[in-house]
């Protein structure tokens, strides 16, 4: 396949404001994910779009089979 690019697990986004640090879960427009690495605002960062992660409630209840985003 010619016009195949990269995988999707792993996204190059540029960081939102405040910047993001690693394991923090990032939304970038319509993309979400868990970031690799630090990251100041406006530079790179590598996001993780598949995989079980660990991470804090966001303060509401959650059930098995939620979509969590």
């Amino acid at each position: 396949m010619q016009n195949f690019i990269q995988s999707g697990k792993v996204l190059s986004l540029v960081a939102p404001a405040g910047g993001v640090l690693s394991g923090e879960f990032v939304v970038v427009g319509g993309l979400h994910g868990f970031a690799i690495t630090d990251a100041a605002e406006g530079a790179i960062v590598s996001v993780s779009r598949e995989g079980v992660f660990s991470a804090p409630k966001a303060g509401v209840e959650i059930h098995q089979g939620d979509p969590l985003f």
